[in-house]
């Protein structure tokens, strides 16, 4: 059963137990919410009578009193209902990153469409003076008319249809820019950095951002090497956003050799040998030829040590 929320708990001399929110199917509440007990061990029972007051307040829980405990006792209680309580802080504050990178990323991507449909209006209109001083020239009107007429502001029925091509445009280009921020948001403050540590490789290793979707072209160790990475889906990353799990994209690669592993954000480019054990975070991957010949979008396989 998943636990939502810890909002009190009480002690008893059979230990520290926690009252939680749970399923909605459970019949007893307190406060009109649905709970479980949960002692210091783990063990958890369900509570089976209907309190009409907070556990904090009831001397006697499950025919078990209460009211003599000691301080330390309580002490202990609060300090593991604190630790209880830190996972859902840190919740609390992913989620504000993430409104708060949102946010941000939604700007500059907005900011991003106005400058390209503000380009596109002045094609649009330039393209309407550029028709237009044609037409003059070819009617043989004299220069000063063809300058008056680039002075004149177009008409309302030109700057609407100026105004949809751009609405237009904009709905097709740009219509899921808020949900490319979220996500990105996301994987920005709930993903770590991940980089290769192996004290006999370390030194091989170079990081090469994604520069252009398809084929990456990037630089590999001194030997002659025949091994390309290509994308599953080709996307130009910002620098100051950080990558999920990593994945084989496509690898190939000899049996013995070089093996280029490209997350969703960067390749990693190191000469390995078959068998060869590499830190991730503080779990080992097997690099081999079986796994660089997986297919895109595989996830590297742990190993047990």
């Amino acid at each position: 059963m998943q636990e939502v929320n810890v909002f009190d708990y009480f002690l008893t001399d059979e230990g520290i137990f926690y009252i939680s929110t749970s399923d909605s199917h459970l019949e007893d509440t307190i406060l009109g919410r649905p709970v479980y007990i949960e002692d210091s061990s783990g063990d958890r029972t369900f509570n089976r009578q209907n309190y009409s007051k907070t556990p904090r307040d009831a001397s006697e829980v499950d025919g078990i009193e209460t009211s003599h405990l000691s301080d330390t006792a309580s002490n202990v209680a609060r300090e593991n209902l604190e630790e209880l309580r830190r996972p859902f802080e840190r919740e609390k504050k992913i989620l504000e990153n993430v409104d708060e990178k949102t946010t941000e990323l939604y700007t500059r991507l907005n900011n991003a469409v106005e400058q390209d449909l503000g380009l596109i209006g002045s094609q649009l209109w330039g393209l309407n003076i550029a028709e237009s001083d044609v037409d003059m020239v070819l009617r043989g009107e004299s220069p000063e008319d063809i300058r008056n007429a680039l002075n004149t502001v177009p008409s309302n029925t030109d700057l609407k249809l100026m105004e949809d091509e751009i609405h237009q445009q904009k709905a097709e280009k740009y219509s899921d820019i808020y949900d490319i921020a979220k996500r990105e948001a996301f994987n920005h403050v709930t993903t770590p950095r991940r980089r290769y540590k192996h004290p006999e490789i370390d030194s091989k290793i170079s990081l090469i951002p994604v520069q252009e979707p398809g084929t990456a072209d990037f630089n590999l160790p001194s030997r002659d090497e025949r091994t390309q990475c290509i994308q599953e889906e080709g996307v130009v990353y910002d620098d100051s956003l950080s990558f999920t799990s990593p994945r084989i994209y496509g690898v190939e690669t000899e049996s013995h050799g070089d093996i280029q592993v490209m997350t969703d954000r960067w390749i990693y480019a190191g000469s390995y040998e078959e068998g060869d054990e590499v830190e991730i975070e503080g779990t080992y991957f097997k690099d081999s030829n079986t796994i660089a010949l997986n297919e895109p979008g595989h996830d590297i396989s742990p190993i047990d040590l």
